[in-house]
């Protein structure tokens, strides 16, 4: 680098630069040039013209894949480290059917962190994981550095951020798996990708508003123990409504997997209720990442108590 600054400066002033003009140079600031490298080093501009050499090096420099355009300095550190731990894990342990996908705290000392009051640690490297609804196994996770987040190449100009994510965690899976999530990644135009493209099912919450839903999710009012049942013209997404409780926001979910069956069972007060099926097995089916984010609380590798 020395000898092309030197070079560079050289040029500027119009003239052609030398061996003894260079080491000239670098002795006018008290740097020593070595006899071989400098000779190397002139080896390779003998003949060529200066700008010529300058717009060589800037597109290299526009063709490397590194942290750079804003990129954040951790994910050149945190990213290889972390892709290998999951190849490992994938060549121990294939998930079972039923598989989730959420947001997980991860911990690492890097300074691109983000805030999530809802987390028992509040700051946080933003995580989305797969895990193994069964065992609480992360079978996958991508790690979120905004618009430089590390995507799958199929889904980069996807407009859908939801599509993006589950295609890039579910890459190492296969057809069949049915896969629980919550109403921030519900939208049709997942549902429609994960039936057509990915040959699974999904089961999860959904907010109102979202389009492409049955209207009256805006509208329905309904009274406890209260529930309404949808299902769209091809027969292959079903949507419940369901109060648990007067005065509860009313409970909405979405299954490609699921029929209007009625279960008559206690809650944990030893109350009777009424619940659709596929909302109790939501509850017992979503909770993979929080069985990985419960197992990591046992290990305090990267937590310090605040004075």
């Amino acid at each position: 680098m020395k000898y092309a600054a030197a070079a560079l400066l050289i040029s500027l002033s119009n003239s052609q630069p030398t061996k003894k003009s260079i080491i000239n140079v670098l002795e006018s600031v008290g740097i020593e040039a070595d006899d071989t490298d400098l000779s190397n080093f002139m080896s390779k501009i003998e003949g060529k013209d200066i700008n010529e050499l300058v717009s060589e090096g800037v597109s290299k420099l526009g063709s490397l894949s590194v942290a750079s355009g804003g990129a954040p300095a951790g994910k050149v550190k945190i990213e290889p480290f972390a892709n290998r731990l999951i190849e490992n894990f994938q060549k121990a342990f294939y998930p079972f059917e039923n598989v989730s996908i959420d947001e997980m705290v991860i911990g690492w000392r890097f300074t691109h962190k983000t805030y999530n009051q809802s987390k028992p640690k509040k700051y946080h490297v933003k995580t989305f994981g797969l895990c193994d609804s069964a065992t609480g196994y992360v079978v996958n996770i991508l790690i979120y550095f905004g618009k430089h987040t590390s995507y799958d190449a199929s889904v980069m100009d996807v407009p859908d951020s939801a599509i993006k994510v589950f295609q890039t965690l579910l890459k190492p899976l296969h057809g069949g798996h049915h896969i629980f999530a919550d109403r921030y990644y519900t939208t049709k135009k997942l549902i429609n990708y994960l039936l057509d493209e990915r040959k699974m099912n999904y089961t999860g919450t959904v907010q109102k508003n979202r389009v492409g839903f049955p209207p009256k999710f805006k509208t329905l009012n309904l009274e406890e123990q209260e529930s309404q049942f949808f299902l769209n013209k091809d027969e292959n997404i079903m949507a419940v409504v369901w109060r648990d409780k007067k005065g509860r926001n009313q409970c909405l979910v979405v299954s490609t997997k699921a029929d209007a069956t009625i279960l008559e069972m206690q809650n944990f007060r030893g109350k009777n209720t009424n619940k659709p099926s596929f909302i109790h097995e939501y509850n017992i089916w979503m909770n993979g990442c929080d069985k990985a984010d419960q197992a990591l609380t046992y290990y305090r590798p990267f937590s310090t108590k605040d004075k």
